[in-house]
């Protein structure tokens, strides 16, 4: 299996884990900083790859960068899902999710020295827009507060940071290992919450409001958020970072078929507008990526 069809699966599976955390932040788990606690401190489950790969013990600088990769994702999570709680899907993914791929295409010039061939180069950029063309809704999302589009993007630059640091760690370790250490630096930046009473309190807190139901859904999608991001961490570990984020483009499909099956009997899930004026700009936006798609494969 190549990276892109890795890649692919990725997606799907993030679409899918999408739509649940928009569910479950908004109107079951109400606290960003709770939300991201449980998902870094479900990441101590990655020490069950060991018997997969091994965990080896990297050099104290390669050991700093794959723990900061880990903390930093921590701190990207709650940003995003302040962002997500606050806001419609529809007006933070097209800027987050469009930034990501042009901070990571910049960071990986300036420290991971890559270059790309022209067409490769057009193939990104199809990508990037694309991706951002098929998640917008309405110009209104241009109108912003300048105080919330920073938000946006500090959030897409803390994603594009961790994925930048991500790639240095496979450039330098095995899969597993670099992974691994990872996990658990968001499993120890979560821990370094309890030491606040105030966070510590709204988490347990939380935690007893939390229904079963709620808590069956929510360890579903972190098991499918589990398995998406290996793949993804896996195809960053094949092959271009900034290739494999500007790929995401697709989850927007993936969002918008999963939003036009479910979306007229569960809006309060997922929304999605299907006017003749929206459906041509989806159209557009996906024959870019798939021309995209295509350049990277000539």
């Amino acid at each position: 299996m190549n990276w892109f069809i890795i890649t692919i699966i990725a997606y799907l599976l993030n679409a899918i884990v999408f739509i649940i955390d928009k569910h479950l932040i908004t109107a079951k788990i109400k606290n960003a900083t709770v939300y991201a606690f449980y998902v870094g401190f479900l990441g101590i489950f990655s020490l069950l790859l060991i018997p997969f790969g091994g965990l080896v013990f990297p050099s104290f600088f390669q050991l700093l960068i794959s723990l900061l990769a880990g903390a930093i994702f921590i701190l990207a999570l709650i940003v995003f899902y302040n962002c997500l709680k606050r806001e419609e899907a529809s007006r933070v993914v097209p800027i987050v999710g469009g930034f990501v791929p042009i901070f990571t295409a910049l960071l990986s010039f300036l420290f991971l020295h890559e270059r790309w061939e022209t067409k490769f180069l057009l193939a990104i950029i199809l990508l990037i827009l694309g991706g951002i063309l098929i998640s917008l809704r309405k110009p209104r999302i241009y109108r912003r507060t300048f105080k919330k589009f920073c938000h946006y993007l500090l959030a897409a630059f803390s994603f594009a940071v961790f994925y930048v640091l991500t790639k240095f760690v496979y450039l330098h370790q095995p899969f597993i290992s670099g992974f691994i250490w990872e996990r658990i630096g968001g499993f120890l930046t979560v821990l370094i919450f309890l030491f606040f009473p105030r966070i510590r309190n709204t988490i347990f807190t939380i935690s007893k409001s939390i229904k079963k139901n709620t808590s069956f859904l929510f360890l579903s999608n972190q098991v499918l958020s589990a398995l998406n991001f290996i793949l993804i961490n896996f195809a960053i570990s094949l092959a271009s970072v900034t290739i494999v984020n500007a790929l995401q483009g697709i989850q927007f499909i993936f969002v918008l078929i999963i939003a036009v099956l479910i979306g007229k009997k569960h809006p309060e899930i997922v929304f999605e507008e299907v006017g003749s004026k929206i459906f041509i700009q989806k159209i557009i936006a996906i024959l870019m990526i798939s021309f995209g798609v295509a350049l990277l494969f000539i």
